[in-house]
């Protein structure tokens, strides 16, 4: 059978259309979604602020002192904790000292400054090697940052008379016990 009258073909819908009639409904949902979001949250703002007339009306002059008070001595325990965390001990700088100090050496004299980490130290070996293998254990520390002998000289006695100078890290003054690497 011929048809005399062509009919124009359908045009089936294409996958760019559906994607764009998707999207647009996504980009309306989304619009009205932040536009109710922004409702609750104006709602939700009034709402606190009745809350907190409510409640400053409930008070007395008496219970804002006291609450002022509460806040402030709050601010100070904060204040203290912090300056606390943040504080250098010496006696732990004394300890760790120690444990990376050869038995042999005798320290006459240390002049230790926590706050910029730094110590000289006058001390005395019974020889130069003693006092090489104590430079190479401070040297070997991951706590210490800078070892710098000043000064080497025999002593009185045949000894090793020293001056060293010491830079160190904050877990010196912090850490109970640093490991010993050797």
């Amino acid at each position: 059978m011929v048809e005399i009258i062509p009919k124009k073909p359908k045009k089936a819908l294409h996958l760019e259309n559906i994607l764009l009639y998707i999207s647009g409904a996504f980009l309306l949902i989304v619009i009205l979604s932040y536009v109710v979001l922004v409702n609750f949250e104006n709602k939700a703002s009034i709402s606190l602020e009745g809350l907190k007339g409510k409640i400053a009306q409930l008070g007395t002059p008496e219970d804002k002192i006291l609450e002022e008070k509460v806040f402030q001595n709050g601010k100070k325990i904060r204040d203290f904790s912090t300056l606390m965390s943040e504080r250098r001990f010496s006696s732990k700088f004394f300890e760790n000292f120690e444990k990376l100090s050869l038995p042999k050496i005798w320290f006459s004299e240390i002049d230790l400054e926590p706050i910029k980490m730094e110590a000289t130290v006058l001390g005395h070996a019974p020889d130069f090697q003693i006092v090489g293998q104590q430079l190479i254990i401070f040297k070997n520390q991951e706590a210490i940052s800078e070892v710098n002998l000043q000064k080497l000289t025999t002593g009185k006695d045949g000894g090793a008379e020293f001056i060293l100078f010491l830079s160190f890290k904050p877990e010196l003054f912090t850490t109970t016990t640093v490991a010993i690497t050797q």
